[in-house]
């Protein structure tokens, strides 16, 4: 309080006022500062010492007398940068000298001691390298430059994957679309999946030693056509997904119109890689979800093969390579047909081969049997994958033989409306039944999981499926189980063992004959959807289904067929499989699509309900084109 006082009685402080008369004192001046060098010359730089950055000698190097050089070729550029630029030079260069090595590894003897001369007396490989792709000297077919190679990404993509590529191929003269790596990496996809059973009709060694020959002239088991059809039907590669992007082009649209021309080419000279690439132009048609004139490439395809004469032909041949990859492609043709043909449920176009399996090589069955990789040699942790069972084309082919006796016992039934004549059906069931038994274990998914063995899986179910058809539902068929029992049964292990590859493969690395499985359980458990097991199951199916129509623009047709299926036979779709029906449009340039392309003419070919008559004017047993029609109708 006493202290309060005392400062209360105090007199208030006046402000201070500015002398006058007094000279201000003046700033002070701003010091200099040696401008920083913003690259110092390596000497400086390894002593950590201030650098004037004179070119070409800086002070304190030329004071000393040292030696003085810059990373940079100008004060104008960072190191980084000047960095940067010599590793996209060294790159290149890199690229440059792989792609020299892979013309001395890949050529005839005489081209390469042609190269290495040239090397000799030259001393510069980059320039020779740039000669022999300028003039193209060396090669009996030249092509002209890649029509992606002005795209940097796209050039390191292409480094990336012949590097990840288990096949390094040449892709001139064969292609003109892309470089080794892409063409390399699709090719080696192809055998891989679609073609090890979709498509099991080129033989892999001899179509991968004419390839790596480079001659065009002397190769009987590969040609432009057929390295173009093959690269095209790789939709769902994630290289092309990927050029797609950075280009906004489309790979398979650009090695289809090559295709096209060598086909104009070819068509008149019948041969086996020409024979062969139509059967895969008319799967590319489908895929692309256009082209009425598919179906066409598949009967050139078939009239070609007949026209050869394989079975004449390889009783003259002396090479067993040869006499093998003939066989191969007949029977993968056969296989392939029988595929297809279900479908619609017709009898295959193509009967059954008489030529030897001579692919097949007979092993003890007691015996175990171990897993190759995509050379032939045994599977191990460090090889390419997927792994491949050995056998499995030979098993297809009982397995195709015994789907279209069935397929031929349903279309006489379908023609003659008779009564189903049961004993028979179980008859073809338990064949069915009894294949599956007397598979080795290294074939039976369950023991030996690999992408080939889950493929054999579930075209078992279907044919156990096909077996099934024209049953009532409440059919009591084998051990007490309904015919609808069993459908769902088969149904629910397609979508189990799809799933189950889905989940443990890439999104890329897949076979479209999973998707072919997934249709057919779809379809099949349409009846039955008042069910909440046929339901949840055909949800599951569905969505599989609705995840690759970006992949494959005609799988659009396939999901709206299906809706058109469930409301023509006055089902409804499940809540939850709604979602994979929502927002499917049909992809752009559609105008010649046939609309029913792979489906079957009539819908009575799923199984007959009690309360379906055989009028065939009615709504369930119309033609799907119509259904379809209605339908659009009703979503406008």
């Amino acid at each position: 309080m006493e202290l309060e006082r005392n400062n209360s009685s105090r007199p208030a402080a006046r402000p201070l006022l500015p002398a006058i008369g007094r000279p201000r004192t003046p700033p002070p001046e701003p010091s200099y500062k040696r401008p920083r060098a913003l690259v110092a010359c390596e000497t400086c730089r390894i002593k950590r010492t201030k650098c004037t950055a004179e070119r070409p000698t800086c002070a304190r190097c030329k004071s000393r007398n040292l030696e003085c050089q810059y990373a940079v070729d100008s004060d104008d550029e960072s190191r980084r940068k000047a960095l940067k630029k010599r590793y996209d030079w060294a790159d290149s260069e890199r690229n440059q000298l792989r792609d020299l090595l892979n013309l001395l590894t890949t050529r005839t003897e005489s081209e390469a001691d042609q190269i290495y001369r040239r090397l000799r007396s030259n001393g510069d490989p980059i320039r020779v390298l740039q000669s022999v792709k300028q003039a193209y000297l060396l090669l009996p077919n030249p092509g002209p430059v890649s029509q992606l190679s002005s795209h940097p990404q796209v050039e390191r993509l292409d480094s990336e994957a012949y590097q990840l590529s288990p096949f390094k191929l040449r892709s001139r003269p064969w292609t003109a679309v892309a470089d080794d790596g892409i063409v390399s990496a699709l090719i080696s996809s192809f055998f891989a999946w679609d073609g090890y059973y979709f498509l099991p009709f080129v033989d892999q060694t001899c179509f991968i030693r004419d390839m790596s020959s480079g001659d065009i002239k002397r190769a009987r088991f590969c040609s432009p056509f057929l390295v173009n059809a093959i690269c095209t039907i790789q939709f769902y590669s994630d290289n092309v997904k990927v050029i797609r992007t950075v280009t906004g082009k489309d790979l398979c649209e650009l090695f289809d119109a090559e295709a096209r021309k060598h086909l104009e080419h070819d068509m008149d000279t019948p041969s086996l890689p020409t024979a062969l690439g139509s059967i895969i132009m008319f799967m590319t048609s489908a895929y692309f979800g256009r082209d009425r004139a598919g179906a066409i490439y598949r009967h050139l395809g078939y009239d070609m093969l007949d026209r050869l004469s394989v079975s004449t032909a390889i009783v003259h041949m002396s090479d067993p390579e040869e006499k093998r990859a003939y066989c191969r492609a007949v029977w993968g043709a056969y296989c392939y047909e029988s595929i297809i043909a279900a479908l619609q449920n017709k009898t295959p176009a193509l009967l059954i081969p008489t030529v030897p399996r001579l692919f097949h090589e007979e092993f003890d069955p007691s015996a175990h049997v171990e897993n190759v990789d995509l050379f032939g040699q045994t599977f191990t942790s460090a090889s390419f994958r997927p792994p491949f069972a050995p056998g499995l084309l030979n098993a297809a082919c009982d397995l195709n033989i015994l789907q279209n006796e069935i397929t031929r016992y349903n279309e006489d039934a379908l023609q003659s409306e008779e009564e189903v004549d049961l004993p028979t059906r179980k008859a073809l069931y338990n064949k069915v039944l009894a294949w599956r038994k007397s598979l080795p274990d290294h074939l039976l998914n369950e023991v030996n999981h690999t992408p080939g063995t889950s493929l054999l899986r579930v075209h078992y179910e279907e044919v156990a499926i096909f077996a099934l058809r024209f049953l009532h539902p409440m059919t009591d068929f084998i051990d007490h189980t309904s015919a609808n029992e069993l459908r769902v049964i088969h149904c629910q292990r397609i979508v189990e063992t799809v799933e189950r590859h889905f989940r443990t493969h890439l999104p890329g690395d897949y076979s479209a004959m999973f998707l072919n499985a997934l249709y057919h359980a779809c379809i099949t458990l349409i009846p039955s959807l008042d069910e909440v097991i046929s339901q949840e199951i055909f949800t599951r199916a569905a969505i599989g289904l609705r995840r690759e129509p970006l992949d494959l623009p005609g799988l659009v047709f396939v999901i709206r067929g299906i809706e058109a299926v469930i409301r023509g036979m006055k089902k409804r779709v499940p809540p939850v499989a709604k979602a994979a029906f929502v927002a499917t449009k049909i992809p752009a340039n559609t105008g010649d699509v046939l609309i029913e392309y792979g489906f079957p003419p009539q819908l009575e070919y799923v199984q007959r309900e009690s309360d379906v008559t055989s009028d065939h004017n009615g709504e369930t047993r119309g033609r799907l084109g119509a259904l379809i029609h209605k339908w659009n109708a009703l979503t406008l």
